[in-house]
């Protein structure tokens, strides 16, 4: 199927009432897809770091969020 098939397909789809919106919904899953398809290649090796870079934010941010806590119960 082609594009031009699949921009066919929609818009005769139009008389169909309830399946126009279960189509277009399906059109826009598949082209999401696609994006992200296209932006995980893109960012292959990027992807890596930026996840390891978010990953030790998250781990300094609850350190220290534990610290504070440990700090504020002992002085209680």
């Amino acid at each position: 199927m082609t594009a031009t098939d699949f921009k066919f397909k929609i818009s005769s789809s139009r008389n169909l009432g309830w399946k126009k919106s279960k189509l277009s919904l399906s059109a826009s899953y598949r082209k999401l897809k696609l994006t992200f398809l296209r932006l995980s290649w893109h960012l292959k090796g990027y992807g890596t770091v930026a996840g390891i870079m978010f990953l030790v934010l998250l781990s300094m941010m609850y350190l220290n969020l534990h610290e504070l806590v440990r700090k504020s119960s002992q002085k209680v």
